[in-house]
């Protein structure tokens, strides 16, 4: 909206229901200066702070970064998103250097085409040390921190997950790594992040319980297999073509 009334009734909204807030912000650089417009309305109703995260943040003013960074507001990074765009590229490792809380996400398949948190951590990476001119910018577990406990304490939830701990919800993957593809493993975290892909995917495990697993065909995976074959059907439909099984 243009209008500074919407961030107002953003805030009610937030203090009322005790809700969390994220703005796609400075994704462009495109109209900057009525996006400038509304960080302020954003900042002088109330609404930044550890409540509130600024999707992708591409092209923010160092005004900017330092008001997120006092009001204890976070950034989510979008790496795929931004580079299928032509966005611009977050330079993420001069905000975690200001102090920003930064995690990470893949936006949605209209604009990542496949939502992989595994090329999510390589494509953010890539970008960096490129963007950089410097292979030491951003190192595998610095992605993969970013990618678990760094979202999780980017969106105010990193004391139920984000981390293997007692007392937290005992989220997590189980992948493959004896795929001929992955090579020798020097070093797992690497290989993780640089190597691996859904392809090694083997088990998910949510709140302690196996969700899917590759071996053994599970309700959820049944379920999400009958919608996509639905869904295949409808386009094949509008399209003219017939999906094949």
């Amino acid at each position: 909206s243009s209008a500074a009334v919407t961030a107002e009734r953003e805030h009610e909204m937030m203090t009322r229901y005790g809700v969390t807030n994220q703005a796609h912000f400075v994704e462009t650089a495109e109209q900057l200066d009525i996006q400038q417009n509304k960080f302020d309305w954003y900042d002088q109703s109330g609404c930044l702070g550890t409540d509130f995260a600024f999707g992708h943040f591409v092209h923010p003013t160092s005004r900017m970064v330092e008001r997120v960074v006092e009001t204890g507001s976070s950034v989510v990074w979008q790496p795929m998103s931004n580079g299928r765009l032509g966005s611009g590229i977050c330079d993420t490792p001069t905000l975690l250097k200001r102090g920003v809380r930064v995690g990470m996400g893949v936006d949605d398949q209209s604009c990542t085409d496949l939502s992989d948190p595994f090329q999510n951590m390589r494509t953010g990476l890539y970008l960096q040390r490129a963007l950089h001119s410097d292979a030491s910018i951003i190192s595998p577990l610095d992605m993969l921190t970013l990618h678990t406990i760094g979202s999780a304490r980017a969106i105010g939830v990193d004391d139920r997950v984000g981390s293997l701990e007692v007392g937290k919800y005992a989220d997590f993957l189980v992948v493959d790594p004896t795929n001929p593809h992955l090579g020798p493993i020097w070093d797992p975290v690497a290989t993780y992040v640089l190597a691996c892909g859904l392809r090694n995917l083997a088990e998910v495990v949510i709140g302690g319980t196996t969700a899917w697993c590759r071996d053994q065909e599970q309700p959820l995976r049944t379920e999400a297999d009958e919608q996509a074959t639905a869904r295949m059907i409808a386009a094949g439909a509008v399209s003219g073509f017939t999906p094949v099984r």
